[in-house]
């Protein structure tokens, strides 16, 4: 949401909305109380919980992904949003950088105006959202339940054997 207001500060027209979609967890009042600090009432809509095609419909329509995750190791819903073609500004820091790899723009989660920029780059290139939005389709063909069996089958084989 700091990038987000970075963003709106520089750019008066931005004309996109922060869609945040979750259940509400364990210390998620700070988060509608960043949104309230920062005056972005009207700009951050928290959408709740969603699942199957509510979700899907929503991740289809967005511009990008955003995730500057400071601990995600596997992120499910960078994947499921590279799979519907959309960009993502993730963290280079977590595994998450090694899924999204350059189907994506890659940040320091503590970098604000790095997510800031990402974030505007994206939605400002149509060239470059066009390209990887391509790359993150094929990125995404690279993973699939079929072949994380496989391997973890490989892997327990593997360690049966020694």
């Amino acid at each position: 949401m700091k990038a987000y207001k970075v963003l709106i500060d520089k750019k008066r027209n931005l004309n996109h909305n922060l869609l945040l979609v979750g259940r509400k967890g364990w210390k998620a009042d700070s988060i509608y109380e960043t949104a309230k600090n920062l005056n972005l009432n009207n700009e951050v809509k928290f959408l709740g919980y969603k699942e199957g095609t509510d979700l899907t419909n929503i991740v289809q329509h967005a511009n990008l992904f955003i995730s500057p995750s400071i601990y995600e190791s596997f992120c499910f819903p960078a994947l499921e949003a590279m799979a519907c073609g959309v960009p993502s500004v993730v963290s280079k820091d977590t595994g998450t950088a090694e899924i999204v790899r350059d189907a994506g723009l890659l940040v320091n989660p503590y970098d604000i105006d790095e997510i800031a920029d990402a974030i505007y780059t994206i939605i400002s290139q149509k060239g470059l959202r066009k390209d990887l939005s391509r790359k993150a389709i094929d990125r995404a063909q690279n993973f699939s339940w079929q072949k994380c069996a496989v391997k973890t089958l490989n892997v327990y084989e593997e360690v049966y054997e020694k």
